[in-house]
């Protein structure tokens, strides 16, 4: 049966005292019994901390321990050598001497070394697991800012709509853009009229050729719905700020005649009266040869 380490070097102390003074030998011995024990418990520690799931660092541990155990049997080898020749008679004190010299500095030829290799490996294990929990703390710092709260597809159209109603149009568009942007927010039923408020803040800002164009993108994009009648008003009111006559009265006459009775159709009607009638088309000039009146 194994003997466990504080016992043995208990024992040994014990055993010592009894036997007189301890040599320089047996101290030799306990320290290093000692030292076994220490770094049995720093091992016995790291394996306990290091998670089961890192097999590199398991099998280095494992090793280690492997070797500790060695150097304690072979410890408790020489313990009971030694417990043995103490109970010889005084006429062989010399020869106790002799071969308790001897095995301790066999002992700690071998023992020391390994020592010293096995101090220097849970010094690196130390070091790598204090980057193992670096590591882990910027993760979690890492997850932690990324599962804060992102702005929700309303977080994006108010404040937009905040920016648009102070006059701030770029940063109304931007914002806008956003949300078109965002894949949460394809099916957001706001998609409608954050595409119809991209063309008003550029009417707004009275950049009418980029109203033109959003107010395109939502007549194609939408079916009819209650602001199409005001997206055809507007790009036709846009048309007339850049005297595109024709362009202007192709798109308000669309509103009079598709949504008759609704104010979109009563404003088209008044821009429709403000740009004029047509002029008519100059009937074709009479060939060379045609009879005239008879």
């Amino acid at each position: 049966m194994k003997i466990p380490g504080t016992i043995l070097v208990s024992s040994l102390m014990v055993m010592l005292l009894a036997g007189g003074s301890a040599s320089a030998e047996d101290k030799d011995i306990i320290r290093l019994q000692s030292d076994v024990i220490s770094l049995q418990g720093t091992i016995k520690l790291l394996q306990e901390s290091f998670e089961a799931k890192n097999a590199a660092t398991s099998a280095q541990i494992a090793k280690m321990a492997d070797q500790m155990n060695n150097m304690s049997l072979a410890m408790q080898k020489m313990s009971d050598q030694l417990t043995a020749m103490k109970t010889e008679s005084a006429a062989t004190d010399a020869i106790l001497v002799a071969n308790s010299t001897k095995a301790a500095a066999d002992m700690q030829s071998v023992i020391v070394p390994a020592m010293t290799e096995v101090r220097k490996g849970i010094e690196d294990l130390k070091d790598l697991q204090r980057q193992q929990s670096k590591s882990m703390f910027d993760q979690l710092i890492s997850i932690k800012s990324t599962s804060e709260a992102l702005p929700t597809c309303k977080d994006l159209k108010q404040v937009a709509d905040r920016s648009a109603n102070s006059g701030y149009y770029d940063d109304a568009v931007a914002g806008y853009r956003d949300f078109l942007s965002n894949s949460g927010c394809a099916t957001d039923p706001k998609l409608l009229e954050v595409q119809f408020n991209i063309a008003e803040s550029y009417f707004s800002w009275k950049k009418y050729d980029l109203a033109i164009q959003e107010y395109d993108i939502f007549l194609q994009k939408f079916p009819p719905n209650d602001k199409t009648a005001s997206a055809l008003l507007r790009k036709g009111l846009a048309h007339a700020e850049l005297k595109q006559v024709n362009d202007a009265r192709a798109a308000l006459t669309r509103v009079t005649k598709e949504y008759p009775g609704t104010g979109e159709a009563a404003n088209a009607a008044a821009k429709l009266k403000d740009l004029g009638t047509a002029p008519a088309t100059a009937p074709p000039a009479a060939g060379r040869g045609a009879r005239g009146p008879q």
